[in-house]
């Protein structure tokens, strides 16, 4: 039986929308395979899914360089971890 997988819209390695929620969605395996191999495709898909508002502004996030304070980093593990 396959598992889920989180499946990062906008890559891990930017740290604005790593750690935000609108930007993972679980997948099994192939499709997580999909969407690696043809993120075009899956951003395309991703954006019907979540509509234009919520989109954009997920792209905008995206698109905007953050970084992060070590007292923001400890608010949001603290956030992250209370909602585990």
């Amino acid at each position: 039986m396959a598992g889920v997988e989180p499946a990062h819209i906008f890559v891990r390695k930017n740290l604005s929308v790593r750690w935000n929620e609108d930007n993972v969605l679980p997948l099994c395996h192939r499709c997580h395979l999909w969407a690696h191999r043809r993120q075009k495709e899956f951003k395309e898909w991703v954006k019907k899914l979540y509509g234009e508002v919520k989109w954009n502004a997920l792209e905008l996030r995206a698109n905007t360089i953050k970084k992060w304070t070590v007292d923001e980093l400890k608010e949001l593990y603290i956030f992250l971890n209370e909602k585990l």
